[in-house]
């Protein structure tokens, strides 16, 4: 199973073995639950750590709703900032920008932090300070949250 540390599927590195790009349009065949999603939807069944579970049930307007936001989401500037960000390793004390609002913060793109702490392999946690100083915002973010910014070139330019 592959797994990946982004919200987003990526098409672009298929591995060859599922890359199926050489095959005639006229050929494909979506896969064997496409037509009831359609029609039926679908639930989702998340079981918590401490035993209870939490059951959603998704109508075909929502699938409908989902599969349009992703596709004006891969058209944005910000899905192109994501696919950016994921190249560049994030480090201690780098300097960052926020690619999404975070309304329920009080945060929105563009607004610039250090990484005050690595907390996991993919979490940091950002210190939003004003000209003074002063924090106004710290909390953990994911990588695919933030672009790196850079004061000079990675290498040397000839």
């Amino acid at each position: 199973m592959l797994e990946s540390n982004s919200p987003i599927d990526s098409d672009d590195d298929l591995m060859p073995e599922i890359d199926f790009s050489q095959i005639q349009p006229d050929k494909l065949i979506r896969g064997k639950h496409y037509h009831a999603i359609q029609q039926h939807g679908y639930s989702v069944t998340v079981h918590h750590e401490d035993g209870t579970s939490t059951y959603r049930e998704v109508s075909p307007k929502e699938v409908a709703e989902q599969m349009h936001q992703r596709a004006q989401f891969k058209q944005s500037p910000q899905y192109s900032l994501q696919k950016a960000s994921q190249t560049v390793r994030i480090q201690h004390r780098d300097i960052v920008a926020l690619i999404e609002d975070l309304p329920e913060r009080g945060l929105s793109v563009g607004q610039v932090g250090t990484i005050a702490k690595i907390l996991a392999t993919d979490l940091y946690e950002v210190d939003f300070s004003n000209d003074q100083g002063e924090t106004y915002a710290m909390l953990p973010l994911h990588h695919h949250q933030l672009l790196r910014l850079k004061y000079s070139p990675d290498r040397q330019l000839t």
